[in-house]
């Protein structure tokens, strides 16, 4: 399985990183899961189109463009799947034996969070709009960004698929809402979060098979994915390069044969 496998390796960073205390892995955040269509990461002011088993770093801004999906995974362990006309920020991104705390700006479009629960209290994923911040430690989500074109108003929706989110617009501190599965709020500038109601079918349906639609339709669609890794994959090697790392991913051989990734 997929997860699994990622999973496997993320955790084999994270024990490099307790091995070697000085942060090793300060710049990688991440990497890319899936690619469909237009998706460009910027990087220190450069722009430049990634390919599966990138590695993203800390400070990378990933944008797609019309009609394009990205999928990756964070060394935190969650996951999120951007829709097209979107961007976002992988803005700090803290995983160490005492804590994991992701924070990611969402200027635009649509994204899906998938936070496993994280056992200690200090851990949380973030996720900040021009209106608001959502936090959770553990649970499913969908963000939407929408900016009227006409009056340039912003408006943020969040809709909870599992567990619960927690929701503030920073200029009203202290007014926070929390927000249980099957449930959603929006918030404008200048509007503390609204009041949380239930979702239809009609409303989520359509954001989840948008936000699905590039694992669903695979290679037909012209998705690039993580297709196999044999069962002796191992990361061969870790160098520091001008204060970031190179992770080398190398893929052999083993005397099970071949796992097939799937989602």
């Amino acid at each position: 399985m997929l997860r699994n496998n990622i999973t496997k390796i993320v955790s084999m960073v994270l024990v490099v990183q307790l091995i070697f205390p000085v942060a090793l892995f300060a710049e990688s955040a991440g990497i890319f899961l899936q690619i469909k269509g237009d998706v460009s990461d910027e990087r220190d002011g450069s722009s430049f189109k990634p390919s599966v088993n990138d590695v993203i770093h800390e400070k990378d801004r990933i944008t797609t463009g019309e009609k394009a999906r990205t999928k990756f995974k964070l060394f935190d362990d969650s996951m999120l799947t951007i829709s097209e006309n979107s961007s976002i920020d992988i803005s700090e991104l803290v995983v160490n034996e005492k804590e994991r705390t992701s924070i990611l700006s969402m200027t635009m479009g649509k994204a899906k969070i998938k936070v496993n629960e994280f056992l200690n209290k200090k851990s949380r994923v973030e996720i900040h709009t021009p209106t608001a911040v959502a936090a959770a430690r553990g649970t499913e989500w969908i963000t939407v960004v929408i900016t009227d074109p006409v009056t340039g108003e912003t408006e943020s929706f969040f809709y909870v698929l599992e567990g619960t989110i927690t929701v503030e617009n920073p200029a009203f501190p202290g007014q926070v809402v929390e927000v249980n599965a099957g449930f959603f709020t929006s918030v404008t500038a200048g509007a503390a979060p609204a009041v949380p109601i239930a979702y239809t079918a009609s409303m989520i349906d359509p954001l989840i098979l948008e936000l699905t639609a590039a694992s669903a339709t695979g290679a037909a669609a012209g998705l690039t994915t993580l297709t196999s890794v044999s069962v002796g994959t191992v990361i061969a090697a870790s160098a520091v390069i001008t204060g970031g790392i190179l992770l080398f991913i190398e893929a052999t051989n083993g005397s099970n044969g071949t796992t097939s990734f799937h989602d």
